[in-house]
Parts: C-alpha cells; structure tokens; sequence
C-alpha cells in the first residue's frame, strides 16, 4: 500500500486498519517469540526446537501478506499489486521452501528481527497514513530504517537458502536435483531481479518522501 492522495471509503478504511493492525500484532508476537527464545537462559530447549518455533512462527502472517496485492487488484489502494507480489513471493520462498530444513540455523532469528521490524514500521505507517495521522518520526522511519533491516533480512534469505542446500536435513539431501532446481529460481529470478527491484523501489519512495 502506498501513501498518496487515493482516499478510500470508510468502510474501506476499516477494514485495511483491522488488516494492518492484525500484520502489526502478528509481527510483534513473532518479535517477542524471537528475542524471548534467543536470550532465554533460564529454560534453553534444543536448538531444533528453537529453530522450528522461529521458523514456522512466520508462515501465517507471511501468507496473509499476499493480501496487500489483492487489495491493489481491487482498488481498495492505489499502485502496481507486482511491487508486494514480488516481496511476498521472495520471502514465501523461504517460508516455505527451506523452513524444514533449516531449523538448526541460526539466521531464523536474524531473518525474523529483520522481517518483524520492518513490517511492524510499514503496517503502522500504513494503518495512520489511512487516517492522516502518521507523526513525522513515523515517515522517517518507513524510509529509512530499510537501510539496514532489507540488507540484514535478504542475506538472511541467502543464508538459509545456501543453509539448506549444503547443510539442510530432509529433502536437499532426499531429492537434491529438485531443491538445486528451486534454489536456480531463487537465485535467478528472486535475488537477480527480485531483490534489486524492490530496493530501487525504496530507495525512489525514499527520495519522494523525505
């Protein structure tokens, strides 16, 4: 969702406050599942545990996401749906792709620092800009704080894609010319192009706003 003049109804309105509102919430739980895991010393459960906690914690409010693009589709806010189908499909390709495989990793808790933060900013920003009621601090920080969360959060994807291709436990072993096959489309297509694009994206949205 962008922040420009389209207006949509009230009930629109509404209804997208209670979707970034439930994004904000999802992502907070996944925040404080995270850090609580990661710097508890006092009930430490294995690492597998850990990691599969971490790993499929992500997964629903990751797949809700897709919304956004259908929100565009029908009007209900403005810009091209392509900009958050591409995001949601680069981060559901670790979602789905290597969550068994990686759960000894790791980078989970650094790829679920930087996915959480970042949403829990853009959501926020999306739910007051509705309302007209983003503070200044607000802005700066949906421009900016990408800088490091989108490096830390996309070699966090490489990581745990290049994790489960040399060291994942299930399937790359069990059928590795399928996963070889899946990790050429995530680089090629998600990394080569995805990733680039999205950070342009940004980065033009960054000069624009501030």
């Amino acid at each position: 969702m962008q922040n420009n003049k389209h207006s949509p109804s009230t009930l629109a309105k509404v209804y997208l406050s209670a979707y970034n509102i439930s994004q904000i919430g999802g992502w907070g739980y996944i925040l404080y599942k995270t850090l609580k895991l990661s710097f508890d010393h006092h009930n430490k459960p294995k690492e597998t545990i850990k990691g599969k906690e971490q790993t499929y914690q992500r997964i629903w409010p990751q797949t809700s996401g897709l919304m956004e693009s259908l929100h565009c589709l029908l009007g209900l806010v403005p810009g091209s749906p392509t900009t958050p189908l591409q995001q949601s499909v680069g981060r559901m390709c670790v979602a789905y792709g290597v969550n068994d495989f990686v759960s000894h990793s790791p980078l989970n808790a650094s790829l679920n620092v930087a996915w959480s933060v970042a949403d829990i900013i853009r959501y926020a920003f999306y739910v007051t800009s509705l309302w007209d009621i983003t503070p200044q601090w607000l802005t700066y920080l949906r421009y900016t704080a990408f800088l490091l969360l989108y490096p830390v959060g996309m070699a966090s994807e490489v990581g745990l894609v290049l994790t489960a291709l040399y060291k994942g436990r299930g399937v790359p072993q069990e059928n590795p010319l399928a996963y070889k096959a899946f990790a050429l489309f995530f680089f090629a297509v998600i990394v080569g192009k995805g990733y680039p694009k999205v950070l342009r994206h940004m980065l033009a949205l960054r000069r624009a706003k501030l």
